[in-house]
């Protein structure tokens, strides 16, 4: 494969030197009057008469705060409409929430729709073009925003109440109305794509995300809402509009309204605008399944050779948000690790730096829930970073909190929940939240009564559930040859999974990514699959592909690497059947690699050195796949048998796909089903982080001497992007130099330095 083999002789060493160093503050009691501020002294020294003390400031009295009065109608159509009158400032926040729109019920194999539809939504309707909607927004002052998690999806407006009218009419004309244009749908998913890359090359994303997948087990709550790169590049335009039209229904759909509006004027616009929403009448899908919860430790290591610290996650599954246990557990929560004065925040205080930074947090969802402590620590102290973590939970799981600490935490939550309902945008979402997850309809009126009257001997039993340690799941991202060892010497009864970084698919429970099974090959499947290939080479060149001897390739490209974007420039020179010479030139440096046929080295400088066995078959696949020639050539010899394996979406496209069983190993092979030519391949690559699965895609496909042959090449490994490469200049059967596949003789080294 183009550059791919080239990354792995070339050591591009990742810098790893960022410590976090946690302060201490500490509140200074003055026993006397202090100095005038011209007297005093900069000194490291405290002052005679004063005493420094470790504690946080005692909060203030709380403050009254009475929850708005709600109010609701459900229309006939199914839709409840729900009124919150607030009307401190002439603005009114309108949502529609749809709980069947969430993420939970993206089809298989296409996590991420939900997100991508409703990010769609605002791109345009059938009655305004994208502009057209972007100036009635601004002739009102508003913006509308759309957006779909786990548990529904919520298209909202703030509007003065004087656009009230226009507000709902712009609102219901982009939920009930999108166009989806396929250059929108095209422009989103290669932003929510980019998105993607990004997060899954950061660590701490990638172990949150593979614990949540690993806590829900088969649930679609342990797929991430924004979907995986594999699975989002394989969402179309039917896709999205099939899930639109299946799960943008009226029938348990809430519309809310907040701020200066009367319930009267409320329901009338809700009849007006949305009255006449109607959908096929369907059953509503049924909940996920619950998580199982883990008996035993189950530990997964995601292995990242290169990592020089690793993230760290364990906990459990917990409860969703109308648990009898919700509420009491989000004071544990904020007990356990909610502030600088919770229990797990002064224990790392006194840690030493074992822990470089970490926090808590407890997810109640509208069906499930869950708990994690998430740490990092350096490679080297993996573990007992691990073990401190699961000692802190087993403190709390004890019962090794007091009154005091209670007292803390219900004046912290008591005091922070009025500031969370300073606008009618923030009341609104309590409202729909609480009415989504089932909640008593005086939820919210009675949260604080509630709040301030969980007591101590509620709390431990709650914590003894949740907190406790002989179950659990642990995530650890990181380093594997640096803890390994002695982490199964620490857990020796723990449940291991190993998954290289690169195999990492958290579409599955077990982080693993699907083997494709592979049937025996048949006479069908393999006259099918040359019947293919045949048409390919004659829409590739035909009998002109036989000719090609030799072919000289002089390319330039960008690889993503632990320091960013990395550009390539090389010249690659084949002499057919099996010889290769790559001239490349990275990062200020000329690396020579060769394939005699036989025997593979590299040259840098005036030395060289013998290539392992795991990059001669990188060039000898290199060999097999530049520019497609000896797929055809193969194909119109007859000499190498193309098994038919269906069709596939690969990356948003739909091809063709072809086992082809070589010395390197199996190449599934894709051809365009409308221009016949092959656009790609995938196989396993040996790279210096292991083995991994590896996608090339081809395109700008132009003439050369006849022959049709590709111009772009996009290298992909775990459905993230890693290379582009772009074909400067193309030449067909000019001679090659026999000198070029001859090992040189390398300079003798210089003596040692006395």
């Amino acid at each position: 494969m183009r550059v791919r083999s080239r990354i792995n002789l070339i050591a591009i060493a990742a810098i790893a030197a960022l410590l976090a160093v946690m302060p201490r503050p500490l509140a200074a009691q003055t026993a006397s009057p202090a100095p005038p501020a011209a007297k005093q002294q900069q000194s490291a020294q405290v002052p005679a008469g004063v005493r420094l003390v470790d504690q946080m400031p005692q909060p203030g009295p709380p403050q009254p705060f009475h929850f708005p009065a709600v109010e609701s109608q459900t229309l006939p159509n199914g839709l409840r409409v729900i009124v919150i009158r607030e009307s401190s400032a002439p603005l009114v926040t309108i949502s529609l929430t749809l709980p069947r729109a969430g993420s939970l019920y993206d089809p298989s194999g296409l996590a991420g729709l939900a997100r991508t539809t409703a990010g769609l939504l605002t791109a345009g309707t059938s009655r305004r073009g994208g502009g057209q909607l972007a100036r009635d927004l601004n002739s009102i002052g508003a913006s509308i925003s759309a957006f779909a998690d786990h548990d529904d999806a919520t298209a909202a407006i703030t509007v003065l109440k004087s656009d009230t009218s226009s507000g709902m009419d712009l609102l219901s004309d982009v939920v009930l109305h999108p166009s989806f244009p396929d250059e929108d749908v095209n422009r989103v998913r290669e932003r929510e794509l980019s998105a993607l890359r990004a997060e899954f090359a950061d660590p701490a994303f990638v172990a949150s995300a593979a614990f949540d997948r690993v806590v829900y087990g088969p649930s679609p709550y342990g797929v991430p809402a924004a979907g995986t790169p594999q699975s989002v590049a394989g969402i179309t335009h039917d896709d999205i509009l099939s899930f639109h039209n299946a799960n943008y229904v009226p029938t348990g759909a809430v519309l809310a309204l907040a701020g200066d509006v009367t319930p009267g004027e409320a329901f009338a616009a809700a009849r007006k605008y949305f009255g006449a929403w109607s959908a096929p009448s369907a059953a509503a899908p049924p909940p996920p399944s619950a998580p199982v919860p883990p008996k035993g430790l189950r530990i997964f290591v995601i292995d990242q050779p290169g990592a020089a610290q690793t993230e760290i996650r364990v906990g459990a599954p917990a409860v969703a948000r109308r648990h009898p246990d919700a509420l009491t557990l989000f004071v544990a929560s904020r007990i356990f690790a909610g502030g600088y004065d919770s229990l797990f925040n002064a224990a790392i205080r006194d840690a030493n730096g074992l822990i470089l930074n970490a926090n808590s947090s407890l997810s109640a969802l509208r069906f499930a829930g869950s708990f994690v402590a998430a740490a990092s620590a350096p490679a080297g102290q993996t573990v007992p970073a691990l073990q401190f973590v699961i000692a802190q939970m087993g403190r709390m799981s004890s019962g090794e909190f007091t009154e005091a600490n209670l007292t803390r935490a219900r004046r912290y939550l008591t005091g922070a929940y009025p500031m969370e309902m300073e606008t009618p945008a923030q009341i609104l979402t309590r409202v729909v939240t609480a009415d989504e997850s089932g909640l008593p309809g005086d939820f919210n009126a009675t949260y604080l009564e509630k709040l301030n009257a969980v007591t101590l001997d509620e709390l431990k039993p709650v914590a003894a559930r949740h907190f406790e340690t002989k179950n659990l799941d642990i995530v650890l991202v990181g380093k594997a040859s640096a803890f390994n060892d002695a982490l199964k010497k620490a857990f020796p009864a723990a449940a291991y999974v190993n998954v290289p970084a690169g195999d990492l698919n958290l579409l599955l429970p077990d982080l693993h990514r699907e083997a494709a099974v592979i049937p025996a090959p048949t006479a069908a499947t393999l006259a099918h699959g040359q019947t293919v290939l045949d048409a390919s080479a004659q829409a590739a060149g035909g009998n002109a592909l036989a000719a090609v001897r030799t072919i000289q390739v002089s390319e330039t490209g960008h690889v993503n690497g632990p320091q960013g974007q990395i550009t390539i420039d090389e010249t690659l020179q084949l002499a057919y059947p099996g010889r290769i010479h790559s001239d490349i030139s990275i990062l200020g440096q000329k690396i020579v690699q060769v394939l005699d046929g036989e025997q593979g080295w590299m040259a840098a400088g005036q030395q060289s050195a013998d290539l392992p066995l795991n990059q001669i078959e990188n060039l000898r696949r290199r060999v097999l796949l530049t520019e497609g020639i000896r797929i055809y050539q193969a194909a119109l010899e007859g000499k190498a048998k193309f098994q038919w394996f269906g069709e596939e979406q690969v990356q948003g496209h739909k091809v063709i796909a072809l086992i082809w069983n070589t010395d390197t190993g199996p190449i599934k092979v894709y051809v365009d089903p409308l221009t016949h030519l092959i656009a790609g391949a995938s196989y396993n690559a040996s790279t210096s982080g292991g083995t991994r699965e590896t996608l090339e895609l081809w395109s700008d496909f132009r003439t050369v001497d006849g022959l049709r042959l590709p111009f772009r090449l996009a290298g992909y490994q775990a459905g993230v992007k890693f290379m582009d490469v772009t074909v400067k200049q193309i030449q067909v059967n000019v001679p090659v130099d026999p000198k070029l596949f001859v090992r040189p003789k390398s300079a003798p080294a210089a003596p040692p330095k006395p």
